[in-house]
């Protein structure tokens, strides 16, 4: 009780307790429950702590003890680090006694994806249908066709995918969950240009999705940019959703920031490719993979971020093998490369994505921070900004506003970092990386409270952070360590 519920009043605090044993009896039945003298808890005959070396996170890191658990309770908190610390002690001891007999989990994997991409070729399962060539002599028709080819197509670099017209498929053409047909209506109205993309079911007809956008005859190529992006974003989230089942989450979540998601993403990236022959899928959930191992290294989600790195970088140079001209595959190999300090490479595979499609929107995410790299802050944070404005960038809001924090930061915006950086919190709370930019700016600032508050989070966050480790060369704070926005890592804050 006392850890759970120490700010609370005895009598308040004892209701609380008596309600999350009811909670526990019901859920794990009444013979959970053990207790003694002054206290109650889990029978351990009966409850398991499943942590052994055998459950490898996605980097082959153990997982965390209460992986998740967060309860704002200052007694709660000192008691889940010590509990966390005594699991991670425990099984690394068991690793390191047995690391002389059996490879390293990272070894493990990659022997596993090498077999994997040596199988043979499969024909693509998911397709995406655009109408049969439209009639001559009309600009109208031109427009219409040039956005829903640019649009699949650019959906089907993030897929996977197959673009088919119609006329080439069979009557009774086969299609599996994720199939979508593409249809765009264009118009001229009292001056004005009016384009209306359209994503139906290809054998219901229903319409899963549609937007309708106008503007001036001076506007018509911004309007073409906005409605590819529009059409290829809502293409790759409907695939993404009409292929959830029970078992498996949304893989959209490859773009989240908690821990559980990202490793549920990758086990349902990784069993569809080896419950089944490689399709042309392979290359693209090689990519999802790598990106999301990104994300795991730049959170501190993970204790072996070198062996993550190296999986990503394995599984990045298969992808491209597979598809060299995929702007989406190109665009995480950049990232994945820059993260391993290779600037210089990082920038020219940005580029050359850049170069097959100059609109998408994380192709001018990653070229972003590869101008960052290699020390061109200005042009870094004009691809940043373009980048948050794409439509695309729905698909993952929380990383192009962190984005365009770090690239202000390189600019010295320091308002319109924080600015973003806050942006990011809303839309991802637990993004380490915008309360580490929201700490760091509200300090330099005097805004000593804000500060210890990011503090705080980060500490809950992250159980070892600590301002030292923060200090410290190893930290993913490059962007305020150039910028000499450190001074709250000798604030005494915590």
């Amino acid at each position: 009780m006392d850890k759970l519920w120490s700010t609370r009043g005895s009598e308040q605090a004892a209701a609380s307790l008596r309600q999350a044993l009811h909670a526990l009896r019901a859920a794990l039945g009444n013979d959970a429950l053990t207790s003694g003298s002054g206290w109650v808890g889990l029978d351990s005959s009966k409850i398991h702590v499943a942590l052994e070396p055998t459950n490898l996170d996605v980097d082959g890191s153990i997982p965390e003890f209460a992986e998740g658990l967060d309860i704002p309770d200052p007694e709660f908190e000192d008691w889940i680090r010590d509990a966390r610390q005594h699991f991670a002690d425990l099984w690394s001891k068991t690793i390191a006694d047995n690391e002389t007999t059996i490879s390293s989990p990272a070894e493990k994997r990659i022997t596993r994806l090498a077999e994997f991409t040596r199988r043979p070729w499969s024909p693509r399962s998911i397709k995406l249908v655009l109408p049969s060539e439209p009639p001559l002599g009309h600009d109208r028709n031109a427009l219409s066709d040039i956005i829903l080819r640019d649009g699949a197509q650019r959906a089907a670099h993030m897929l996977g995918a197959e673009v088919a017209e119609h006329r080439t498929l069979s009557a009774d053409a086969q299609y599996s969950p994720g199939s979508l047909r593409f249809d765009c209506q264009v118009a001229e109205i009292s001056g004005r240009v009016v384009i209306q993309p359209t994503i139906a079911d290809p054998i219901s007809g229903i319409v899963l999705w549609q937007r309708t956008m106008s503007g001036s005859q001076e506007t018509t190529q911004d309007l073409i940019d906005e409605a590819t992006a529009a059409i290829s974003s809502a293409a790759v989230t409907q695939v993404f959703t009409a292929r959830r089942t029970a078992t498996a989450p949304r893989l959209l979540d490859a773009f989240s920031f908690d821990a559980s998601r990202l490793l549920q993403a990758d086990q349902a990236l990784g069993a569809e490719a080896d419950n089944t022959e490689r399709s042309a899928e392979g290359p693209v959930r090689l990519a999802y993979r790598a990106w999301l191992r990104h994300t795991m290294v730049m959170e501190r989600l993970t204790r072996t971020s070198s062996d993550a790195l190296e999986e990503a970088s394995e599984m990045m140079r298969y992808a491209r093998e597979a598809a060299p001209f995929n702007q989406f595959i190109l665009a995480v190999d950049s990232l994945i490369h820059g993260a391993r300090g290779e600037d210089e490479l990082a920038l020219e595979l940005a580029l050359e994505a850049r170069r097959l499609d100059p609109n998408h929107a994380f192709v001018r995410k990653s070229l972003s921070v590869a101008l960052s790299f290699s020390g061109h802050p200005k042009a870094a944070h004009e691809e940043a900004i373009a980048a948050g404005r794409n439509q695309m960038s729905p698909l993952a809001p929380a990383f192009f506003e962190l984005r365009k924090a770090y690239t202000a930061i390189g600019i010295n915006d320091a308002a319109g970092a924080l600015r973003w950086a806050k942006a990011a919190i809303q839309r991802a709370p637990d993004l380490r990386a915008a309360h580490r930019v929201v700490a760091a700016l509200q300090y330099a600032d005097g805004n000593v409270k804000e500060a210890e508050a990011s503090l705080l989070r980060l500490r809950t966050l992250e159980p070892d952070f600590s301002l030292d480790l923060m200090a410290s060369d190893s930290y993913p704070v490059d962007s305020l360590r150039k910028a000499g926005l450190l001074s709250v890592t000798e604030s005494g804050l915590l």
